[in-house]
Formats: C-alpha cells, structure tokens, sequence
C-alpha cells in the first residue's frame, strides 16, 4: 500500500505566476512562452514563469544600469540597512519560504531556511569594503588602493538550492553596491522570485535587483555573452561553466564559478562510531543528496596508522 501526504497550499502571497522583476515591474517575457514549473514529487503544476530570451536580458540590464549611479553613491550603512529590512521581512515568511522551495526542487523540508541569516551576515560587511594606503617612492606622493562597485553583474544560480544561492549572489553584489541581473534555473525560479518581491517590500530600489527565468541556452547564455554586464557569477555542471567562462573570455568579462564537488568523509581509526555513522548518513542524504557539499565516498584510514605519522602517505581503505 502507498500511503501520499497532500501538498499544503502555498502562500499566494508569495507565489509568483506567469511575470518576472526587470526594473521594478512584474512582467511577461517579450517572448511571450512561458515554462511550467513542476513539483516532482507528484508531477503537479505549481506555477509557469516566463521563457525569456536575450531580449528580456537586455532589458534586465538596461534597468540595472539606470538603478545603479543612485545606488553606487548610497551609503554603505544605508545599503545595509535595506539587507536588515529584507532580511526581517525574510524572517517573518520563512515557513511559507520552505515549503515553495521544497516542493520545487521535490525535497523534504529542512527546517528554517537560512536566507535571513545569510543577509544579515552580508549586511554586516557592506561598510567594511575597505581600499590600502601604499609606501611610495616620495614623501609627497598618495598610493592608494580604492575598490569600487562593477556596475550591472549578473549570476545563473542552479536548482537544487534556489533560495540560498539567490540570497549570497543578491545580497553580496548589492551590499558593495552593484546592481544585478540573476537567471535562476528554469525549473526552480520560484523562491528567488518570493525572495525578490519581499526585496521590493524593503524598500531596494527598483532595478538593482532584476529576476529573469528562462532556460540556459536562451536567457542564460545570453548574461555572459552581454558586453555591458561587469562580472559574472555561475554555480552548476563544469560543461556549463566551460560555456559561460568562453562566453565572458569574449569581453574579457571576470567571473567567480562553482562546478561541484567529489567530498570525502574521512574516518580515522579511533573514530566513535555510534556519532559518525549518523552524520555520514546526514552528510549524503542532506537535500535528498542533490548538493554539492555531499558527502559522495569514505575514505577509512588504516589503523596500523593510528599512532604512526613518519611522513610516508597513509594507506586507505575506498
């Protein structure tokens, strides 16, 4: 017998259907096609978002330019302040948070999610992106090292954790003052997209931060190639990356990649068994083990090795 539990209805609060944010305003692709995103657990429709292409991309950083001159000049603090209100508004809706983004990526719920957190940390940095004083040659001559803001960057963030990857690409690039076009997965854009209205509710302008959903070779291909986007931002398969870091070689475009992990769990011969095996288990089933950070092979140290370091490379057990 196959025992189902109902999906709770979601918080139509939050719940974006058929718009995406470019320059404070919900809107439809100029596509007009829209993709459907699905819960995998059970195949049903959650909600469609918009198949947008470079078009809708150019429009994103159109606005992301305009937005940022005012936000570049925004106090630090002032920055920061508007993280802390996100973050607050983030903290008030974190229940219903947990369960979009569950029932999009089709994992069990893991508890108050961090994005609140995330954002706070963030926020506390925003004034501390300090530049260097520098010796020179003459006792009459400044050396000095000012960081700036890029301007418009942009990010593509993958679907097996929508709303903590949309929290650290968002909140990083605004705190120090940029303004940003962020393509979250195609089958996963509904938490970044909560995620963003409770932005607007902060008090963010309109334009620094802009959401636009569609698939990797249409509107994601098209954010690195963009020659007026400052610096890029990509989590997902190496293939991929391999793509975008083509895409942005092309304008000499910087750009920061994240393409998995292999992570080993090493157990030592003294271990206690009783308290590692249950976080090994923990480690390779977190997010029904769609992460990165799983814990994907054990590596057993000999115990002829356990009071014996003499330089020569342990031996292991795979």
């Amino acid at each position: 017998m196959t025992i189902t539990t109902p999906a709770p209805t979601l918080s139509e609060e939050l719940l974006v259907d058929g718009a995406q944010l470019i320059g404070g305003q919900w809107v439809p692709s100029g596509t007009g096609r829209t993709i459907d995103v699905i819960n995998p657990a059970n195949r049903a429709l959650i909600a469609r978002v918009p198949r947008s292409d470079a078009d809708d991309v150019e429009a994103a950083v159109q606005a992301g330019e305009r937005a940022f001159p005012a936000w570049r000049d925004r106090n630090a603090s002032e920055r920061a302040a508007a993280l802390f209100r996100w973050a607050d508004l983030i903290e008030q809706h974190l229940a219903d948070l947990d369960q979009l983004e569950s029932q999009e990526v089709g994992r069990p719920s893991w508890g108050p999610p961090p994005y609140a957190r995330q954002l706070r940390f963030i926020a506390g940095q925003a004034d501390k992106v300090q530049g260097v004083s520098l010796p020179t040659l003459t006792p009459d001559t400044l050396g000095f090292t000012l960081r700036e803001p890029y301007g418009v960057v942009g990010s593509i963030i993958p679907w097996n954790a929508p709303g903590a990857q949309f929290a650290m690409e968002v909140g990083s690039a605004i705190a120090a003052g940029n303004t940003i076009v962020i393509k979250p997965a195609e089958d996963a854009p509904l938490t970044p997209l909560a995620l963003a209205k409770l932005a607007e509710r902060s008090g963010i302008p309109a334009g620094v931060i802009n959401v636009v959903t569609g698939y990797g070779g249409e509107a994601g291909a098209a954010l690195p190639a963009h020659p007026r986007v400052r610096r890029i931002g990509f989590t997902g398969s190496p293939l991929t990356g391999q793509l975008v870091m083509e895409a942005c070689a092309k304008n000499l475009t910087p750009l920061h990649l994240e393409l998995g992990g292999k992570s080993p769990q090493v157990v030592f011969p003294d271990v206690d068994l009783d308290a590692a095996v249950p976080t090994m288990v923990l480690s390779i089933t977190l997010n029904t083990g769609q992460i990165c950070a799983a814990g994907s092979r054990i590596v057993v140290l000999a115990a002829s090795m356990t009071n014996s370091w003499s330089g020569s490379r342990p031996r292991c057990r795979r």
